[in-house]
């Protein structure tokens, strides 16, 4: 009789623990919650900087390596040409 006794005193206390686990894991999640809302934010904010920031260098550098390539064009070419002039004759 006090076998049982104990195994359900036993089966308590353990259900107890596991409930104080529980508790205690539900609490630091909730504990938690504004950190990982703040670190959102902050991870979507940046997000968002940087897609202005990219857009900003495409519009200002992509003319500037436009023009900087038509203007080197013509000299890529003619040295393409000496060169193939050049290896020609070796």
């Amino acid at each position: 009789m006090f076998e049982i006794f104990g195994f359900f005193l036993l089966a308590a206390v353990l259900l107890s623990v596991i409930a104080g686990l529980v508790l205690t894991v539900v609490l630091i999640k909730l504990a938690m919650l504004p950190v990982a809302l703040a670190a959102g934010m902050v991870k979507a904010t940046l997000a968002f900087v940087g897609i202005l920031v990219g857009l900003v260098v495409m519009a200002v550098v992509g003319p500037v390596l436009l023009v900087v390539g038509m203007v080197l064009l013509p000299f890529a070419i003619v040295a393409g040409l000496a060169w193939v002039a050049i290896t020609a004759l070796i």
